[in-house]
């Protein structure tokens, strides 16, 4: 995902539907590699959803291990089945006496406590990054979750055009938060907006819902510093948006909110 700011920071060179700014984007499937498979194909928009309820574990259409196992492969192992760190202090089968004595320790911590709401699994279009979110929207049982955190990536170039914008910008990844913005600015001298916490990621859901800083005032939201996007839609494709390529998407994403 990129992200580019206004007030601070990037040369971004693209072509007219789509961009690499870190090389972990250009890992994509193609057509070629989901074409024998159904459960990892690109998806048809619209699409209607008739059943009623989620498939959940134990429900005779759920994949199978094999099936997981195929599309873990397409993934290249990055597949992770969590157990929430809580689990240590149940009964059950992760049912640990030391690892519960760790996390009553850790509870203390910010850090620690977005780990606990990690889930079993979460639902397919459940995104998430840090987690903070203490009316559980941010996991769901029995699906899968898209976790960006280890996605922080982060270019200072001193000059860039994108629309009718020029001056200096920033590629970003989508998982940097609050605290790890400050050593960039400090080495590249300039000011971005960021969140209140420090552990609050800088451009998922905070941005989206417009994004205010202790420097709004002077600068604006966080949603007025985006230059561009790399941006996965719902049927799976890869595509940059910015104020000539994607429009309709670029507007919607610096402004239209997040959302289940």
């Amino acid at each position: 995902m990129l992200l580019l700011y206004a007030c601070f920071v990037s040369l971004i060179i693209f072509d007219d539907v789509v961009a690499y700014n870190f090389p972990y984007e250009g890992i994509q499937l193609s057509d070629s590699d989901v074409a024998n498979n159904p459960d990892i194909a690109f998806g048809k928009l619209p699409g209607g959803v008739n059943a009623h309820c989620k498939t959940f574990p134990g429900d005779s259409n759920w994949p199978s291990v094999d099936r997981w196992n195929v599309l873990n492969a397409s993934l290249e192992g990055a597949l992770l089945r969590v157990v929430p760190p809580a689990a240590a202090c149940y009964s059950g089968i992760y049912e640990d006496a030391t690892k519960c004595a760790l996390v009553r320790q850790g509870s203390r911590s910010t850090n620690f406590v977005k780990g606990v709401f990690h889930p079993v699994y979460a639902l397919i279009n459940s995104f998430r990054n840090t987690g903070h979110d203490y009316l559980g929207r941010n996991t769901r049982g029995g699906a899968l979750k898209v976790y960006v955190h280890r996605l922080k990536a982060f270019e200072y170039l001193p000059s860039t055009k994108i629309g009718n914008y020029q001056g200096k910008a920033a590629r970003v990844g989508a998982a940097l938060e609050q605290y790890e913005l400050f050593p960039h600015m400090e080495e590249n001298n300039i000011t971005m907006l960021a969140p209140g916490s420090s552990t609050v990621g800088a451009y998922g859901g905070y941005m989206q819902g417009g994004g205010f800083s202790y420097i709004t005032s002077k600068f604006g939201l966080m949603a007025d510093q985006v230059l561009a996007l790399e941006v996965v839609t719902a049927d799976g494709r890869f595509v940059h948006a910015d104020p000539e390529n994607n429009k309709d998407l670029f507007w919607t994403v610096r402004g239209g909110g997040p959302s289940e």
